[in-house]
């Protein structure tokens, strides 16, 4: 895991922040790439013993340090909560909400959470999140994906349901609504199983 850039907090520069957890087991940075002013990531510290670092909120190795966890939660819900209470935007607007999202993924993924401050008059929920992945595109120097890529497979998406309204097929009639809830909650009942103790 050497190119996980990730694994290299003092790579970070002036990006890295000094909030921290003072056990080493997160740290925070602002990302390279912003798709609303205030967000930053906290990141998952590889610990000196462990010879990987933890690649998801699924890998196992995140349980088997409950202070590390406990830590992560408290470190999540601090910046959460900080976000909400002291910043505003360049035009003096008030955070909403923070957003807090888990995209690890690739094939050198490494645990970090992303904080997404939502100002005063932003759009909410889907729309805010899709406008954040708009503006991380403009900051991309050289584009990983080209900007026109990347708003090509949004278009997509909206026109295929956009194209779905316009046939009257939007809405799922009740009787399938009804079959799918209950396949679901059958299958979520197989896999899930019972609560856990």
């Amino acid at each position: 895991m050497t190119d996980c850039v990730f694994c290299r907090p003092s790579d970070f520069g002036i990006r890295k922040l000094r909030f921290e957890d003072k056990k080493g087991y997160w740290y925070v940075v602002v990302p390279s790439e912003i798709g609303t002013f205030g967000q930053v990531l906290l990141i998952v510290r590889k610990m000196e013993w462990e010879k990987e670092h933890i690649s998801d909120i699924s890998d196992p190795k995140l349980l088997s340090d409950k202070k590390r966890l406990l830590s992560i939660i408290s470190g999540i819900h601090e910046i959460s909560n900080r976000l909400a209470r002291g910043l505003t935007d360049q035009r003096g607007r008030k955070v909403e909400k923070a957003y807090v999202l888990t995209q690890c993924e690739g094939e050198n993924s490494h645990l970090h959470f992303q904080f997404l401050p939502r100002y005063e008059g932003d759009a909410d929920s889907n729309e805010f999140l899709y406008n954040c992945e708009l503006e991380e595109a403009r900051w991309q120097d050289p584009p990983k994906l080209p900007p026109s890529k990347r708003i090509t497979r949004g278009k997509r998406l909206v026109e295929t349901y956009a194209r779905l309204l316009g046939e009257d097929c939007f809405t799922y009639p009740r009787k399938v609504k009804s079959a799918m809830m209950n396949q679901a909650v059958q299958k979520l009942n197989d896999v899930l199983g019972h609560t856990q103790n």
